[in-house]
């Protein structure tokens, strides 16, 4: 053999080990990656992906890392959900050009998963989390860094994680949650999912048929919903220059005969009462949300925190415990109504018109808390479930009544 032919013979033979030895490497790593994800629990898997695809605050932001984590984690039976997940991650960022801010994140909390329930090849977990977040104000805004800087903003989020297994590997089948994004998806999950909660504490047993029946689809309009925070992005945007108007509970005054002596609500103790006690539960009180929901109750505790003395004479009463402290309608008539000991308000047609302590009640099923008003999209604090932050943003703008708190008698 020729010298030239030996030299073309080693260079083949070099070229034939090197492509052996990258499909021997990449086939181990396969087999090694694969090996890794059939170790991996249920509870890390679904932390995992809500973590990196499904959260608000999700850790992928590129599309096709996008895409490409949704086919690795997502159960191929799962095909809806699929489409549902693209769709959160474009109303997301939709949401965030419409009212022309970001949610960055400043820290995250994540309790340990809960097992609802299982069996060989399936699960339910039940995940609770919370969200720490700074709402930025994009370029052209007028709002200055000083005037938000005391404004953090924070949301108790559940999930709900339905898992199947295949080859041996968790895989997720659906999620359901009340985080912001789904929350404009499917409003009705904001109070909903507090009931996920309830049940994840009782026994699995009594929970499986619970957790079950709510496996449904649920059905959106993705062109509505755009169209909707197009619309209540531009009312939020109007408010960015004014979010360094100063609540003034203080200059409220009355302007109906009562009795007693009245005394004004002053905003500092209003704010301080919601900067503590917005994500949890103040022990001195009844917690409401295994009966209905702890929002009224929250708010109620707001007022007593301004103040507002306990009423327990007369037709109309409010005290802890109370129907009246803790029920939506009855709170909402007890101040219209109250002209004796304990706080009263009025109606009021624009959001504008209310600064801190004052209240906003979503139908017949909700009361939230002003932080920081003067403002048509003020900031708001609340129970069931714990948020702290912009009130469009998280509600919307359909079906509310504007409760102004005058002040309050003893």
């Amino acid at each position: 053999m020729s010298t030239r032919n030996r030299k073309v013979v080693t260079w083949i033979s070099l070229i034939v080990f090197v492509v052996m030895s990258i499909m021997f490497s990449t086939q181990n790593a396969i087999v090694v990656n694969a090996q890794t994800a059939k170790n991996v629990s249920k509870e890390k898997a679904a932390i995992d992906f809500i973590k990196s695809v499904y959260s608000d605050f999700r850790t992928i932001k590129d599309n096709d890392a996008f895409d490409k984590a949704i086919q690795e984690q997502v159960s191929e039976k799962a095909g809806s959900f699929k489409q549902l997940l693209k769709d959160r991650k474009y109303i997301h960022e939709q949401d965030d050009v419409s009212f022309n801010t970001e949610e960055h994140l400043i820290s995250e909390e994540y309790k340990k998963p809960k097992v609802v329930f299982e069996d060989e090849n399936s699960a339910s977990l039940f995940i609770e989390a919370e969200y720490q977040y700074k709402e930025e104000y994009a370029k052209g805004s007028n709002v200055k860094a000083e005037d938000n800087e005391d404004l953090t903003s924070g949301i108790q989020v559940f999930y709900k994680v339905n898992m199947l297994k295949e080859n041996r590997i968790w895989k997720i089948k659906d999620v359901q949650s009340n985080d912001l994004t789904a929350g404009v998806m499917f409003p009705g999950c904001i109070y909903d999912a507090n009931e996920w909660g309830n049940s994840a504490n009782v026994k699995k047993n009594s929970v499986k048929s619970l957790y079950k029946s709510q496996q449904k689809k649920e059905e959106y309009n993705l062109k509505e919903i755009l169209e909707r925070r197009k619309q209540e992005g531009e009312i939020s945007k109007k408010d960015q220059d004014k979010i360094n108007e100063k609540g003034s509970i203080e200059s409220k005054v009355v302007a109906v005969k009562r009795h007693g002596k009245f005394h004004k609500m002053y905003a500092k103790p209003l704010r301080n009462y919601q900067n503590k006690w917005w994500n949890k539960r103040n022990p001195k009180y009844q917690n409401c949300d295994s009966i209905g929901g702890d929002c009224t109750n929250y708010a109620s505790q707001v007022l007593h925190a301004g103040g507002a003395p306990y009423d327990k004479t007369g037709k109309l009463r409010w005290y802890a415990g109370n129907t009246t402290w803790i029920r939506v309608v009855e709170l909402r008539n007890y101040l219209l109504k109250n002209t004796y000991t304990g706080p009263f308000g009025k109606k009021v047609s624009k959001r504008s018109s209310l600064t801190c302590g004052d209240l906003i009640q979503l139908g017949n099923y909700n009361t939230v808390v002003i932080y920081k008003g003067g403002m048509n999209d003020p900031y708001v604090t609340a129970h069931t479930s714990n948020y702290k932050g912009k009130f469009i943003k998280r509600y919307g703008m359909s079906g509310t009544t504007n409760i102004l708190v005058k002040g309050y008698y003893d």
